[in-house]
């Protein structure tokens, strides 16, 4: 059996010999492979990029020059020489698209490479976005930053990948830098119809744009709002049941001013799921924004009866009584036939208002202001001691 083992060696050694001995390489090709087997890569480069300056159609070199950068951006890797990974891959990249030109011989190992520097890439972004998490303040921010340079290598290297550029927005996010988030998060969409992408586009904008109104850029506020419209359009063509999408819009056409358009959703929605609390009170708050006072108390009403301490439904409930009143109240004092008369069926809705209001202080009786309504819904009605209490209560209640 020893004696098998020695001849079988000899064999394969003097066949290697016999293979390395005729081949027809060139000096820099054959000294390339010697310091590749000897996993001198620095040197290896040097010799492949002779062979390929003299013979640049010469797919294996090229190739060889690849597998050479890969190897070398494994090693910046293990010395954390982020700099230096993003030079090697970028090389090896190249490196494989000038063999890919050359020859088709090397299509399966190139693809093999490429994925291989892309996963290396993509975990590397992953371990330092995670290091950030639990890192100190001061270290946070350059994590991040360097795993979106590993991110966006991994891009290079595969541009249609998903993954990367979502990792990316996320990474982005987290270090506040959500207006640089969002390049990623569209080509990500392009790519991919990601429910996850959708989502983060349109809660960016959303995001962006209350903070430019906040700082009383209504023309950036209303881009935003529109940019999110647009999204929140496509993500209904796929979820057109989907509640959070339909209040969102709705949102949105609100911020725009453009309440109307949004009353059909809303009507849509109720005749899917009447009992809804949310989408009773929105329609309710559309029409009153529309100047549909009347229409849009029922819809308060609808929303109180499926959950009567709902606060926003009371408070509006109560306003549109307050304001179909004093419509009417002004109304009849201007109409010279009517003034003569005594219609006071405003009053009528004056009282409902003081309904509203009175519950509203039993869930709030700390807040001035709720008493202030209810004071104004008193005196309108004609009810004058029951107006100075509130007002009273109202008083009391600023002094602390």
């Amino acid at each position: 059996m020893k004696n098998l083992s020695i001849v079988t060696f000899i064999a394969v050694v003097c066949t290697s010999l016999m293979v390395t001995g005729f081949q027809c390489g060139s000096a820099e090709s054959t000294s390339a492979k010697l310091y590749m087997q000897r996993e001198e890569w620095d040197a290896a480069e040097t010799a492949l990029l002779k062979e390929v300056e003299n013979n640049p159609s010469n797919g294996e070199a090229w190739h060889d020059l690849a597998e050479v950068r890969l190897r070398k951006g494994v090693k910046s890797l293990e010395l954390k020489n982020y700099a230096q990974v993003t030079t090697d891959f970028e090389n090896m990249v190249y490196a494989c698209d000038k063999a890919t030109a050359a020859t088709p011989d090397f299509a399966e190992q190139i693809r093999n490479k490429k994925t291989y520097a892309w996963q290396t890439s993509l975990n590397a972004g992953v371990e330092l976005f995670n290091r950030s998490i639990n890192a100190p303040d001061d270290q946070k921010s350059s994590l991040r930053t360097q795993a979106v340079q590993m991110y966006d290598l991994a891009i290079k290297i595969l541009p249609d990948s998903l993954l990367p550029y979502k990792n990316a927005s996320i990474a982005l996010q987290a270090d506040g830098r959500t207006d640089a988030a969002l390049p990623y998060l569209r080509k990500a969409h392009e790519i991919s119809a990601d429910p996850d992408v959708l989502n983060s586009l349109i809660s960016i904008y959303m995001e962006v744009g209350d903070d430019l109104k906040a700082r009383s850029d209504e023309a950036g506020a209303m881009q935003n709002y529109n940019n999110a419209l647009e999204y929140l359009g496509r993500a209904r063509e796929s979820s057109p049941d989907d509640p959070d999408i339909m209040n969102a819009m709705i949102d949105i056409y609100i911020k725009l001013g453009r309440a109307t358009e949004a009353i059909p959703l809303m009507e849509e929605g109720l005749k899917k799921d009447p009992k809804n609390r949310d989408y009773q009170y929105n329609l309710g708050v559309l029409l009153m924004q529309s100047g549909k006072l009347e229409e849009a108390l029922p819809h308060f009403d609808a929303a109180l009866e499926v959950d009567p301490t709902y606060e926003f439904a009371l408070q509006n409930a109560g306003t549109a009584n307050l304001q179909i009143a004093d419509r009417m109240k002004r109304a009849a004092q201007s109409d010279d036939a009517r003034a003569s008369s005594d219609d006071k069926r405003y009053v009528e809705y004056f009282k409902k208002a003081v309904g509203y209001f009175k519950k509203l202080t039993e869930l709030k009786p700390m807040d001035p202001n709720v008493w202030d309504a209810l004071g104004s819904a008193y005196a309108n009605a004609g009810m004058v001691k029951e107006a100075q209490a509130a007002i009273t209560k109202s008083d009391e209640l600023r002094k602390k």
